[in-house]
């Protein structure tokens, strides 16, 4: 029997996240609020699947149409998770779902629970662009070098600090 495990996010907090990483990978201008992109997403909600930034953001986060089927076809091997327990406990939630699956959860004991992919804003947009491009080139190389990857982003950091991100009010 296969065992499904959903991670899910709080809609509002995955769409502002959505947001975040359209802009930062440069999928959406970065002059485009938060508003425009909710107002944009709204009216393309009701379209057919678009591989669109103005469509995902608010979609994707409409669990339902995705996570029903599988609940129904696949009853009491369907375990939800959610992010933000993740995020704020995981060492507790990682070992909730070794239980789930039978597995031993003593791997987690002493790991370190690091964020890997967390969506920032650059202040010199040019570089940015630059190495994105650069990194989506290499990025088999970079993910068999991790390590090499984790100084070479912190050297990155460090030259090119992260703006924050005004989220405007719906």
């Amino acid at each position: 029997q296969p065992r499904i495990i959903f991670i899910l996010r709080d809609p509002v907090e995955r769409f502002i996240s959505y947001y975040k990483h359209c802009e930062s990978k440069f999928y959406v201008e970065r002059d485009t609020t938060l508003k425009e992109f909710f107002e944009k997403n709204l009216a393309n909600f009701s379209k057919e699947d678009l591989d669109d930034p103005f469509y995902r953001g608010l979609r994707e986060g409409n669990y339902f149409d995705y996570i029903s089927y599988w609940l129904k076809t696949f009853a009491g091997n369907v375990k939800v998770v959610f992010f933000e327990d993740l995020f704020t406990k995981p060492k507790s939630e990682m070992y909730s779902i070794c239980k789930w699956l039978n597995i031993d959860e003593k791997y987690f004991d002493n790991y370190n629970f690091t964020v890997e992919n967390k969506t920032r804003r650059r202040k010199y947009v040019k570089i940015h662009r630059f190495l994105l491009i650069y990194y989506r080139r290499f990025e088999y190389f970079f993910q068999k070098n991790k390590s090499l990857k984790r100084i070479l982003r912190a050297i990155y950091s460090g030259l090119n600090k992260s703006e924050s991100v005004e989220i405007d009010e719906l």
